[in-house]
Parts: C-alpha cells; sequence; structure tokens
C-alpha cells in the first residue's frame, strides 16, 4: 500500500475524512475521488485564509492550530468574532451562493492547517452530475438547518433573561451557533494529522496591526 508524505496511509487518511460532517454520508469510493480535488493549506501565524469582503471561491476544514474569524468595522478597526478549534468547517456558503465574503479569517498565532474544497472544482463534480456532490449540498443544507434551529431556540430563551448583559450574552451565543463557530461532537477521537493530500500549497502571510 502507498503511503502520502507523511507516511500515513489512504484508508487512514480516508476514515478521518469520512467523520468530517461535509463528508460523512459519502462512500469509501466517493471519498477515494474527492481527494483528487482536495488540497491541504499549509498556514504562516496571522496566515491570511480570506478576507472580509472576498469572493467566496472555497470552503475549508480546520485540520490543525487555530483560526480567527475577524470582522472590520466602520471604524476601520476589527473585532474578533470567534477562534475555530481544529474540526471547524468554515466558508461552506461558498458551495451554494456567489456572495462575498461576510467575515475574514486568518491563522492564529501557532499558524494553521486547513483542508480546501474549491468552488470550482465542485461545481465541476456537479456538471458531472456526480452524486456525491449533491450529497455534499445535502450536508450544507443540514448543517445550516440545525444551526438556524438551534440558534432560534437560543434566542427565545434569552426572552426570558432579566438583565441586559445576560441577554447580549445568549445573542452572542446564538450567532456564535449560527455562523457555525462549534466544532461537531462527530470528529471527538478522530486524529485530524491523519488526513494528507498530495497537493500542498503554502498560504500567504498578513502582517497584524
Amino acid at each position: 500500500m502507498s503511503t502520502t508524505p507523511n507516511g500515513n496511509s489512504p484508508s487512514k487518511s480516508l476514515q478521518a475524512m469520512s467523520r468530517l460532517p461535509l463528508f460523512s454520508a459519502l462512500t469509501t469510493d466517493e471519498l477515494q475521488v474527492l481527494s483528487h480535488h482536495l488540497r491541504i493549506i499549509k498556514l504562516p501565524p496571522f496566515g491570511t485564509v480570506f478576507e472580509d469582503g472576498d469572493p467566496g471561491h472555497s470552503c475549508y476544514v480546520v485540520l490543525g492550530g487555530n483560526v480567527e474569524v475577524i470582522k472590520v468595522l466602520p471604524t476601520g478597526n476589527e473585532e474578533r468574532l470567534a477562534t475555530l478549534d481544529p474540526g471547524a468547517l468554515l466558508g461552506h456558503m461558498a458551495l451554494i451562493d456567489n456572495q462575498p465574503r461576510s467575515a475574514g479569517c486568518r491563522a492564529s498565532i501557532g499558524g494553521a492547517r486547513l483542508l480546501e474544497l474549491g468552488r470550482t472544482e465542485f461545481d465541476m463534480l456537479l456538471t458531472a452530475k456526480s452524486t456525491f456532490a449533491y450529497k455534499i449540498l445535502d450536508q450544507v443544507a443540514m448543517d445550516l438547518s440545525g444551526r438556524l434551529r438551534a440558534a432560534t431556540e437560543r434566542l427565545a430563551d434569552a426572552r426570558h433573561i432579566n438583565s441586559p448583559a445576560g441577554r447580549q450574552t445568549a445573542a452572542r451565543a446564538a450567532a456564535k451557533v449560527l455562523m457555525g463557530f462549534d466544532v461537531p461532537d462527530s470528529i471527538h477521537g478522530i486524529n485530524l494529522d491523519d488526513i494528507t493530500i498530495e497537493a500542498v500549497s503554502e498560504g500567504r502571510t498578513n502582517e497584524r496591526n
């Protein structure tokens, strides 16, 4: 059996990929085909994934390190909305719409390792009527539906909180759920370092203000 550049077997990599919610409905053969359309990005400390307002060309799964979600305020200052841990999904709305990014993302101080699925490659799979492309869309739709339901429940609970500070905290928690900043339970217990793709690229750096 051949091995990937870091010594992991392809089957071990595919098994780890199958635990990611975005790919959980795919068979091993489908994951094998899909793996040829993925790449791994290694970002240095504070390296940019994408910026607020950029076109949505790809979606990502955090495999290692952490990613900061940044929003540029009207004043020009930045607000860190969240820090994403390994297993988190980001930018997946790019697979279903052509809207600009609503926030920016960059690696934290320790850098980050991301798995990328490009919109162009995904559209090629859709055009070819690949069944697993539709399975991925189903997963995105279910993810969005689940997050909307959970956020609505949290906002409903916030109505019963008397203090303004408490309501603000509850609203932020609802926003965090809605934007998908929580790591899914399904990835607990797996080693994301097992996921390896032959095509690896280095991300561009972004100097922190």
